[in-house]
Parts: structure tokens; sequence; C-alpha cells
């Protein structure tokens, strides 16, 4: 973000707005993920949109402009999302097959790559790697990761027996208890996507920390995210998800 921030000469006000392109493309995405998922499987989508995420990550800044910026940031919001709801469908439907809890560790390892990513960005910026060699190596490494975990993925399920349709994988708003846990995931997205975008801006700017140190807040916040999703499976194993879910709100109310 503090590369960003400088290439475009932006301010925190135009930054914000920014990410308020990318977050209006993922609802876009979200929305229409169960159809085209439903369509064309998790492992096509997968492979799809985690190819075009990396070139796009690539592209971060290498666009002619703040306006050209705010587009790439609005489809990589749908194509990260989309990415998303595909790999969370291949976990839920491993989980089903096995008849265990796996979507915790699955999630776990998505917060292992994030501190893997944010302690290998600090090492490029403490190296002088320049930062849009940079994007093109993660993104390089990034389609090879995909481009092979796609073929390990479940093959496309066939068309439904009992006369299901494309339709019904389309987008319906949530109602009663269902609607409360998509309000209750709305507002941890919240605190954890303003971690996710400003923590190190927060740190370089506010608190004097160097790029490639500021860079770390994210890669401890990672850390601590995967050992509790680590364990998670087995806590889903011993506990019920009500109690789960009361616990976790309580410990973190705590200040």
């Amino acid at each position: 973000m503090p590369t960003v921030k400088a290439h475009y000469a932006i301010d925190e006000a135009q930054l914000g707005l920014a990410m308020l392109a990318a977050g209006a493309g993922a609802m876009v995405g979200l929305t229409s993920a169960g159809r085209w998922i439903g369509r064309h499987g998790p492992r096509r989508m997968a492979a799809l949109c985690g190819c075009v995420y990396a070139l796009l990550i690539a592209g971060l800044i290498a666009m002619p402009g703040y306006a050209a910026l705010l587009g790439l940031l609005a489809v990589f919001g749908l194509v990260t999302s989309v990415f998303d709801v595909a790999i969370n469908t291949e976990a839920a439907q491993l989980e089903l097959r096995g008849g265990q809890p796996l979507m915790s560790g699955m999630h776990g390892m998505f917060s292992l790559g994030g501190m893997v990513g944010a302690a290998s960005g600090s090492a490029a910026l403490a190296a002088g790697m320049a930062p849009q060699t940079h994007l093109w190596t993660v993104a390089v490494v990034m389609i090879g990761v995909v481009a092979i975990a796609s073929t390990r993925m479940l093959p496309t399920p066939t068309a439904p027996a009992d006369g299901a349709t494309a339709a019904d994988h389309g987008f319906r708003l949530p109602r009663g208890v269902l609607a409360v846990l998509g309000v209750l995931a709305a507002l941890g997205l919240i605190a954890e996507g303003a971690i996710y975008d400003w923590s190190v801006l927060y740190m370089q700017q506010e608190l004097g920390s160097p790029q490639q140190q500021a860079a770390l807040a994210y890669a401890s916040f990672s850390a601590a995210m995967a050992a509790a999703r680590f364990g998670g499976d087995a806590m889903r194993a011993r506990f019920s998800p009500t109690a789960l879910l009361r616990g976790s709100g309580l410990l973190r109310q705590r200040p």
C-alpha cells in the first residue's frame, strides 16, 4: 500500500476510494459466484480466476493513472472474490467426502500464505528489489502454483439429476439466522480488512517504521490467525458450533 500510494501520488482518501473500488468489485463477484461456479465448477473457476488474479497483481503499479488503477482494483475485487468462493467450495466438498472437519485447516493455510507473503515482501524490500520486479515475480510463482494445484482439485461435477438448473445458484437475499450470520461475517471482515489494507501504511506513516519492518506487522497478524485456524478443526470436533461462535465472539470483545 505505501508503494501504491507513492507511485500514484495519492492521499489516504484516494487510497480508501481505491479500496472501495475493490470492495464494489467483490460485491459483484460474490453475488455472481454461485451461478458461475455452479455452471463451471470450482476447479475451472479457481484456475481461471487465480491466473487473472496474478496478472492483476503484476499490473498494480503499472497503470497509466489513478482512474485506471480504480478500474484494475474493481476487476481485482471481482476476480479474487470468485476465486475465494471457488476454493472454499472445494474445501467444503472435501470436508463432506471425508466426513471430518477440514475447513479451519484450509483457512489456516491461507493465513500461513499471508504470513509467508508478507515476510518475503519484507525481505524483497530489504534486498532493494524493485517493486515491479517483485510483483512480476509473485505473479509468475502464483500462476505456476494455481496451474499445478487446480489439476489436483475434484473434477467438475456433472449436472444434477434432480432437475436443478444454474438459476438455483443465483444470488438470493439471506433471511433469518443466515442473515444474522452474514452480518457477523461482515463485521468481522471489516476489522480484518482494516488490518489487511492499512496496517503497513499505519506502521510506516504514523509509527515511523521502515517499510520492510512495517510489512512484518501483517506477517505477525497472519501468523496469529494461522495458529488459531490450525487448531480450529480439532475444536470443531470437540465443541458445538454455537459454543465456538459464542466463545470466539466474547474473546474478540476483550480490549
